[in-house]
């Protein structure tokens, strides 16, 4: 649903597949959700039934900071970095990565313009619900309420977890932390001025780090 008052940040028409998209483009979301409640074959023909797959191109924004989203996404495959401006300065606020769930949630709940924006650093496929579906299906389903429910408790706590790793550790620890992640081929991948701005030091400090964990 398009907000009349700017821009969706996030066109549903572009590069995407709802109705030619085949069962498989959507297993790992399935098999992430078997994580949190059990899919039965009803469950999740209603869920599945109002998913469809974005294609993003390496560098585009997505989500854009001042406009409104209306989708949230799943990971199927790519790295996706949130980052926003302070003055002139582009700050990474964190990194994101397959198998994961993502959204300007605040945007979506509120209907509020994103703080922040979201950029695929590679080529990128996500497997969206448009949030009004997902609440049309919460209203219909106790099942699938429940698992919107776990999935938010889920989001919350590991948002708290890497906002009190972040205030209590340096930058080598919290880069160690990054490489705990599960992805350290993919995280090779992004520009070192890019992780240098997640850490919050000059990509040379973050040069010497890298070259003290591997020596």
């Amino acid at each position: 649903m398009q907000d009349s008052r700017v821009n969706l940040a996030f066109d549903p028409g572009k590069n995407q597949d709802r109705n030619g998209e085949s069962e498989t483009s959507f297993l790992k979301m399935k098999m992430n959700l078997e994580n949190y409640l059990e899919m039965t074959d009803d469950l999740w023909h209603s869920i599945s039934s109002k998913l469809f797959v974005k294609r993003v191109r390496k560098n585009e924004v997505f989500i854009k900071a001042g406009e409104y989203c209306h989708h949230i996404f799943f990971i199927n495959k790519g790295i996706v970095r949130f980052f926003y401006f302070s003055g002139d300065a582009e700050i990474t606020s964190c990194f994101s990565f397959q198998n994961s769930f993502i959204t300007a949630l605040s945007s979506c709940i509120l209907h509020k313009p994103s703080f922040e924006n979201a950029q695929a650093l590679m080529d990128t496929e996500l497997v969206a619900i448009d949030y009004a579906d997902m609440l049309k299906m919460f209203d219909q389903s106790h099942s699938i309420e429940r698992l919107g429910r776990l999935l938010m408790e889920n989001a919350y706590t590991e948002l708290e977890g890497r906002m009190f790793s972040d205030f209590r550790t340096d930058a080598e620890s919290k880069y160690r932390n990054l490489l705990k992640t599960g992805h350290p081929d993919i995280i090779k991948k992004i520009p070192l001025k890019l992780i240098a701005s997640y850490l919050g030091v000059a990509p040379e400090t973050l040069s010497r780090i890298r070259k003290k964990l591997t020596d």
